[in-house]
């Protein structure tokens, strides 16, 4: 009898926990999906959905250019945006006390003059302490942005004589949106900027269509000292990419992943993905996949270390074209997960998000995935779905919250493990699960955190705020 009650067990969990790899998961309900292009997805900490791009639908619903959505895909009408950026949204960040960056091609929001660049409320509401006073008529986009530790942003891409100041392409903001003048560039870079991204000594990766930096040759990526100067020890002596570099990854040892439009990387053959040192040679411990999505448009770093690549839609020499693929931490292509998202999405991805559960949001401008007809958003099943987590309480409860030395867990299931996330995701610790723990956390900045706790077959997360 008892192994009777196990076998059944068992199929229960693998029937309704356990959806494939890859596949399309239907419980996220798009409808008719965006109308033009989704360029950005954020998952903020309670799981709700931040999208952005150049649409003015979703799912019949008219909303411009930036929308928020429950986990379940349906809107979230509570997030009211007014009439919206005037523009595309290229990217959004969502702020450790919960307001939203959002940059892109607008020069407005609601009516409100905002060139580029905005600060939002998390009901979507503008925060008027944020203002990049822009007052130059010539239009520019931003692609990409990171927000430092001391809450300062860099902000790059096809950005032209910012404020009348002759800064192009790279621009370095205080924390209310001012200009940074402390951090001098010189001549600057002569082409735009695609990508940012920070090491943790504080030195400034960035890529894009760029061949000089301040009259020095550099070719597709430089690295810049947290001043602005080019620092000239990154890639001693080597020609860097061949071609544009759209997409920059730092990883917690601060080697770098680099995706683009090249094909060689100090005139070596490399098709497209590669992984630096970080002194920017390359690394010759990660292996090319033998074919790779090309002019990667996003790199996600799953908490297994695995690499998600959303970029442009690639002619691969076998198997079917690819805008989305996922690489083993030692660069091999993933198998099983190639295999699963079978065609997948059939034209470019812009993003990829990872969902605490491991789903994958992805955005684009498809319309179909694996043959079925779904617009520019949907959901893919990852490493670890469970379809009906949100259906089962087990209570679980973070005190004291906020805290400013540690946290316990309240909870009636039995945990193994927990992980502390970041908000951007970034792994920062994890141990074994006991009940009535004390779990230290003084040792975090200040902020809001993700707790993920894991068990057989189950798996949930919470948050809190560090004081």
């Amino acid at each position: 009898m008892k192994i009777t009650a196990l076998f059944f067990s068992f199929l229960f969990f693998n029937s309704f926990l356990f959806a494939q790899l890859g596949t399309l998961d239907e419980s996220f309900d798009v409808g008719t999906g965006a109308n033009a292009e989704v360029k950005i997805i954020a998952v903020q900490p309670d799981g709700k959905i931040l999208m952005g791009g150049g649409f003015t639908e979703y799912n019949g619903f008219s909303q411009n250019r930036l929308i928020r959505l429950f986990p379940d895909g349906s809107v979230d009408e509570s997030f009211n945006i007014g009439s919206g950026p005037s523009g595309i949204v290229n990217q959004i960040k969502v702020l450790e006390d919960g307001k939203i960056l959002i940059a892109g091609a607008f020069s407005a929001y609601n009516g409100t003059p905002r060139k580029f660049m905005a600060k939002l409320n998390p009901n979507g509401s503008i925060d008027n302490s944020f203002n990049t006073q822009d007052n130059t008529n010539i239009s520019s986009t931003v692609e990409d942005f990171h927000v430092l530790p001391d809450g300062k942003i860099l902000m790059v891409g096809n950005i032209a004589n910012f404020n009348d100041t002759g800064i192009n392409y790279l621009v370095k903001l205080n924390p209310d949106g001012s200009l940074d003048t402390s951090f001098q560039q010189g001549e600057g870079f002569n082409y735009p900027i695609q990508t940012v991204d920070v090491q943790s000594d504080g030195k400034i990766i960035v890529g894009g269509n760029f061949t000089t930096y301040n009259n020095q040759e550099v070719r597709y990526i430089a690295r810049l000292l947290n001043d602005g100067s080019l620092d000239a020890t990154f890639n001693p002596g080597g020609t860097g990419p061949g071609n544009k570099v759209t997409s920059v990854k730092i990883l917690d040892d601060d080697k770098i992943l680099i995706g683009g439009g090249f094909v060689s990387y100090n005139n070596q053959s490399f098709q497209g993905f590669i992984r630096l040192n970080p002194d920017g040679t390359r690394d010759m411990d990660f292996e090319e996949a033998g074919g790779v999505v090309s002019s990667a448009h996003q790199i996600l770093i799953q908490p297994d270390n695995k690499i998600i690549i959303a970029g442009s839609y690639t002619y691969l020499s076998s198997g079917y074209p690819r805008s989305l693929m996922r690489l083993n931490e030692n660069g091999s292509k993933d198998i099983e997960f190639d295999t699963g998202i079978g065609e997948g999405p059939n034209t470019i991805l812009y993003t990829c998000a990872l969902q605490n559960d491991g789903k994958i949001l992805i955005g684009g401008n498809f319309t179909k995935y694996d043959g079925t007809n779904i617009k520019r958003v949907a959901r893919i099943n990852g490493d670890f779905t469970m379809n009906v987590s949100d259906e089962m309480n087990h209570d679980v409860k973070v005190y004291p919250n906020p805290t400013n030395q540690s946290i316990q867990i309240s909870s009636t299931q039995n945990w193994e493990e927990y992980a502390i996330f970041s908000l951007a995701g970034k792994l920062l610790e994890k141990g074994d699960y006991e009940k009535n723990k004390n779990i230290s956390v003084a040792h975090l900045p200040k902020g809001v955190y993700i707790i993920r706790l894991s068990g057989e077959n189950f798996l949930e997360s919470s948050s809190f705020i560090k004081n």
